[in-house]
């Protein structure tokens, strides 16, 4: 897969993510989530905005975590540049697109993209792990969502122990390169693993998982002035679990950015909650917009940039 083949990728994201707008639009009424959407002041998207983006300053801050932990030292620019870029790869499943950041490290600095290529593997299960935590905070007040929570958790915790298990890890690959026509793959299976090993860790795990908790938890806080800003009487652990619960629900989904997944879980969730339909699908989309969407178009942006960098670099003109 080349990087041309990726970005390809946030175009299909994006007109998928149009329909699945449009088609819960439609369902939850269109001019009730007109009246819905004119009760939110300026106010409150500056706050929805806001927590989100100090949320991204944490990921930013595990993303340094990861590249130093593997031994890649970037300028801030540079860095700042590639971790932006692979948020427009956040409608790609699984967020599994987030490894164009691995392909302009290899253009931009020649790094192998094998050895960087785990850090994809590690956010997203610190991520995932994260969400599992806090939804978990409300899970008893709720009373659904053990198994699924359960079943994530038990998933995650089987590939760590997969990843830790060195010795056996590296016999398997030992195996792979006395095969001569599978050696250049096993090498580069090496590589990747030996990052992987690194990244996944007791100590930076620790410490990635609770960065993720906290960046997530602000977004949570974004959907939270969501329901404030449209009058809707719910509170912060609502918030929490409805963010979480509905996010796990879209990455286990592997549809691109969980989009459809993850809306109709969280529209059930707060219609569960009592909150009538017009407003649970307003709060979803502007939840998903102050979020999801705020960080794709941040990272198409960025991406724009990036090029005209990696344009610059190769010696071509725009």
């Amino acid at each position: 897969m080349d990087l041309e083949r990726l970005i390809k990728r946030v175009w299909i994201g994006f007109f998928f993510g149009l329909l699945v707008m449009i088609g819960i639009a439609v369902w939850g009424d269109v001019s009730a989530l007109g009246s819905s959407f004119s009760k939110l002041g300026w106010p409150y998207l500056l706050l929805i905005f806001s927590f989100t983006f100090v949320g991204y300053l944490f990921r930013f801050a595990k993303w340094q975590l990861y590249i130093r932990s593997i031994g890649v030292y970037l300028s801030l620019k540079d860095s700042v540049l590639v971790f932006l870029s692979g948020f427009s790869m956040s409608i790609t499943p699984g967020k599994a697109g987030e490894v164009l950041k691995s392909f302009l490290l290899k253009r931009m600095h020649q790094i192998d993209i094998a050895r960087t290529a785990p850090i994809v593997l590690a956010e997203r299960s610190t991520d995932l792990l994260a969400m599992v935590l806090l939804a978990s905070i409300g899970v008893s007040r709720f009373s659904y969502g053990y198994y699924v929570l359960g079943g994530t958790l038990l998933f995650l915790l089987a590939l760590i122990l997969i990843i830790q298990s060195r010795g056996l890890t590296l016999w398997m690959l030992s195996k792979l390169k006395q095969v001569k026509k599978l050696l250049k793959l096993a090498e580069k299976l090496e590589v990747f693993y030996e990052s992987s090993y690194t990244l996944f860790h007791w100590r930076i795990l620790s410490l990635a998982t609770l960065i993720s908790v906290v960046s997530w938890f602000l977004e949570c806080i974004s959907l939270y002035w969501v329901f404030k800003g449209l009058g809707i009487s719910l509170g912060l652990l609502d918030a929490v679990f409805s963010f979480s619960f509905s996010s796990i629900a879209g990455a286990i989904s592997m549809l691109p950015g969980g989009l459809g997944a993850a809306e109709t879980s969280m529209v059930g969730i707060l219609m569960t909650l009592g909150v009538e339909k017009g407003d649970a699908v307003a709060a979803t989309l502007l939840g998903r917009f102050g979020t999801l969407w705020f960080g794709v178009f941040l990272g198409v942006a960025t991406l724009i940039v990036s090029s005209r960098k990696l344009l610059r670099i190769e010696g071509k003109s725009l």
